[in-house]
This record gives structure tokens, C-alpha cells and sequence, in this order.
């Protein structure tokens, strides 16, 4: 008897499931049907500006300010060992 019981339960816990997942498959298409698939052709259609000419100024590079800079020295290359033995193990 208490075997039927369990069974019972279990086929009304299915149904409710069963009966949401129904609801939320009905909202998700209502969802796609209302923001995509419903009048496509009212949707505005943005045209890209025409390409305009690129002008550079290179008399810049021939400022004061650029000619202040100072190249820096390479860099030694690295002595010791690279990484750990273990990288995932936390510190």
C-alpha cells in the first residue's frame, strides 16, 4: 500500500512538471514569435556611412615632444625557473 503511495506521488510530481515546463516553452515562444518572427519587414534597416577620406598628420612626428623620448635598453632574458611544479595547487 505505502509502494502505491510513493508511485502516486511521483506521477503528480511529474505532471506539475511536466505542465511547467509546458508554460515556460509557451512563454519562450510567445517571447521569439513577438520580438523576431512578427513583422519583420517594420523593422529599420540602418544604412553604414559612406567611407570617408583618412588624412594623417605627420608633421607631428617632427614635434619637440616626440623628440624628447628616450628608446629604452632591451631587457635581460630571465634567469631562474619558469612557473611552478604544480600551477593549479593554490598558494
Amino acid at each position: 500500500m505505502a509502494a502505491t503511495n510513493i508511485v502516486i506521488k511521483e506521477n503528480r510530481k511529474q505532471k506539475y512538471y511536466i505542465i511547467a515546463f509546458g508554460l515556460v516553452l509557451l512563454v519562450t515562444v510567445v517571447i521569439i514569435w513577438q520580438g523576431f518572427l512578427k513583422n519583420p519587414e517594420s523593422t529599420p534597416v540602418i544604412a553604414p556611412p559612406p567611407p570617408r577620406d583618412v588624412k594623417i598628420n605627420f608633421a607631428l612626428l617632427d614635434s619637440d615632444a616626440l623628440k624628447d623620448l628616450q628608446v629604452f635598453e632591451s631587457f635581460p632574458p630571465f634567469e631562474g625557473t619558469k612557473g611552478r611544479q604544480n600551477p593549479f595547487v593554490s598558494y
